[in-house]
Formats: structure tokens, C-alpha cells, sequence
């Protein structure tokens, strides 16, 4: 119970037992008396009593009004540390996006990186070691320093008719003879299809500027 709903009791019981108290010091009058004079008693004795709780009202109404007053305030004060809290929350989201976009980069660059490196080393590197013939009819020693490959096939200009012997497989370190058959002038530029060591198909060109020397272009593209 409210310390002012007590209070209140309190004083209605005490004013109470003061109006008993008068109607039994003044109870050999109740007989004479008219009912105007009656009613004015009672409205008298009735009177302070709903002045008391009229003032108490008000009291235990400002005092929810504080109360609430307080409540709401510090729930403002709980939803601004919510606030900032989220705010943080936000910021660390973004630098953890940040910082995950960067390491995806990272990793992407890493692992075209090592791809390159995976594709260069499984490519061959084929040099012109002599040969024999003259004139239109000649055979060059092509040796293979890089990794093992097959399926060698020589794509030349129309007009010249060229091929490995061996073409199935060219492994590392070994020689394979491409013969070419023209009537024509140097430099001849031509291009060597093969699948590399990763089983990819791939192309590159090269030029013979003189019978029995290659020059590579490039590095190889896939023949996708």
C-alpha cells in the first residue's frame, strides 16, 4: 500500500472518530433537530474527508507523474547506449567486410598467381637442335626441355606441308623431328598445337628466321 493512501486512512478515521465523537456530545440535540440542520452536519462532517483525498489525489498523481517522468527517461538513456552500441556494431560489420574483401582479393591474387605458375611449368619448351636437308625438303631436331606433352601438330601457311614424327607424345627432354616440305623464302612463321601437361589444349607460335632455328612468339594460349 502507498505511503499516501495510508496517510489518507489514517486521517479519515481520526476525522471520523472526532465526528463520533461530537455526535455523542451533542446527541440529547438530535431529537429537536430539523433536517436542514441535519444535512448541513452531515455535509460539515462529509467535507473535510473529500477535501483530504481531493489533496491526496493529487499527490499520488504527481507522484506516478514522476515516476513515469524517471521510466521514460531512462529508457531514452537505455536506447541511446543501444544506439551507439549498434553504431559500433555496424562499424566493426563494415571493417569485417572490409577486411574479408581484401583477403578474398588476396586469395583470388594468390590463387590466379599459383594457377600461372601451374600452367607455365606444364608447358613445354621446344628448341632447334640442327637438322638435316636443303632446298625445299628439310628435317629439324626439336627438343623438348619443358614438361611432357602430346597430341604435336604443325599448322603452317597454305602451301607448306610440314608434321612431327613422333606426335603422340613428346616427353621431357625428349626430340621429336618436324619435317617441313616449301618452296618458299625465310622467315616462316607458323604456330605448334598440342595438349600440355594438364591436359589443356594449347598453341604457340614461333618463326624460323633461318633453316634449323626457332623463335618463340610468346607464351602459349589455350586453343579453346
Amino acid at each position: 500500500m502507498k505511503r499516501s493512501t495510508l496517510l489518507g486512512i489514517v486521517m479519515t478515521l481520526a476525522w471520523c472518530a472526532c465526528v463520533a465523537a461530537l455526535v455523542y456530545w451533542k446527541r440529547g440535540t438530535l431529537e429537536t433537530a430539523s433536517l436542514n440542520d441535519i444535512g448541513g452536519f452531515l455535509g460539515g462532517a462529509t467535507a473535510p474527508v473529500a477535501f483530504i483525498w481531493l489533496i491526496l489525489g493529487y499527490v499520488q498523481q504527481g507522484e506516478e507523474l514522476r515516476q513515469n517522468t524517471e521510466a521514460l527517461c531512462a529508457q531514452e538513456r537505455a536506447l541511446a547506449v543501444q544506439a551507439r552500441e549498434t553504431s559500433e556494431l555496424v562499424k566493426n560489420a563494415a571493417r569485417q567486410a572490409v577486411a574479408a574483401e581484401v583477403l578474398a582479393t588476396a586469395t583470388d591474387t594468390e590463387a590466379r598467381r599459383q594457377r600461372a605458375a601451374e600452367i607455365a611449368k606444364a608447358q613445354p619448351i621446344l628448341l632447334a637442335r640442327g637438322g638435316s636437308g636443303s632446298g625445299g625438303d628439310i628435317r629439324v631436331n626439336v627438343v623438348n626441355e619443358g614438361a611432357q606433352i602430346t597430341g604435336l601438330v604443325a599448322v603452317f601457311p597454305v602451301g607448306v606441308r610440314a608434321h612431327f614424327e613422333p606426335s603422340e607424345v613428346l616427353p621431357s627432354g625428349g626430340t621429336s623431328v618436324l619435317h617441313i616440305a616449301w618452296n618458299g623464302s625465310y622467315p616462316l612463321e607458323f604456330s605448334v598445337q598440342y595438349c600440355d601437361a594438364l591436359r589443356t589444349s594449347q598453341f604457340m607460335r614461333y618463326t624460323m628466321p633461318r633453316p634449323f632455328v626457332l623463335e618463340q612468339h610468346a607464351t602459349p594460349q589455350s586453343a579453346a
